[in-house]
């Protein structure tokens, strides 16, 4: 209970500054990488530094929970087995990329008029302003 400040402020500041970069995204069609290089080779270089070390815990804290999880459900194996063989293979999918394989299933059950077949989600996703719906009476589908 001693700590429960930080969650509170932390999700208060999560909250704001993803806000933020949401709109540095819309007031100027760059994104915050842009944002940092214009600021000059300081910025660009305590960016980096910051995001190999949020790296490095954010890639040891998600292979540490896989692997309690993984060790609940087989206490035999070694949770530092689970761990490495749940690290692999998050290195193995983001390495190669097999994201249609887990997108598929998802974007068959969507009505055939949400999404075009031509763009990737990620690119569909993007805010592109108001504009009507891609179904034409817009009884389904996603309207970005």
């Amino acid at each position: 209970m001693a700590l429960v400040w930080a969650a509170i402020v932390g999700a208060f500041l999560k909250y704001y500054l993803a806000e933020g970069v949401g709109r540095w995204h819309l007031a100027t069609d760059s994104t915050i990488i842009d944002g940092w290089n214009s600021l000059g080779k300081w910025a660009t270089g305590y960016f980096a530094i910051y995001i190999m070390v949020w790296g490095f815990v954010f890639g040891a804290a998600a292979a540490s929970s896989a692997a309690l999880a993984l060790n609940a459900l087989v206490p035999a194996i070694p949770f530092k087995t689970w761990a490495i063989g749940s690290s692999i293979v998050g290195l193995l999918l983001v390495g190669l990329g097999p994201y249609e394989f887990f997108e598929r299933p998802w974007l068959s059950s969507l009505p055939s008029c949400s999404l075009p077949s031509s763009e990737p989600l990620w690119q569909w996703a993007r805010p592109r302003g108001l504009r009507q719906g891609p179904c034409p009476d817009d009884s389904g589908g996603i309207a970005p």
